[in-house]
């Protein structure tokens, strides 16, 4: 019983240690996806599409 309780709580901790990497990792890559968008003007292309349906949709 011992040793399952050990195990039970050692695997325990690593779960929630490897939820905070994955966490960073998730916000690296968003922050490395926005930087590339910025960086390319992909980002304008979106913006003015956006405008374009909304407006559509609006009847503007």
């Amino acid at each position: 019983a011992t040793w399952t309780k050990t195990t039970t709580r050692a695997l325990r901790r690593r779960d929630a240690g490897q939820g905070a990497v994955e966490y960073v990792g998730i916000i690296i890559l968003v922050g490395v996806i926005i930087a590339a968008v910025v960086g390319s003007g992909v980002g304008n292309t979106i913006a003015t599409g956006l405008v374009t349906k909304v407006s559509e949709i609006i009847g503007g």
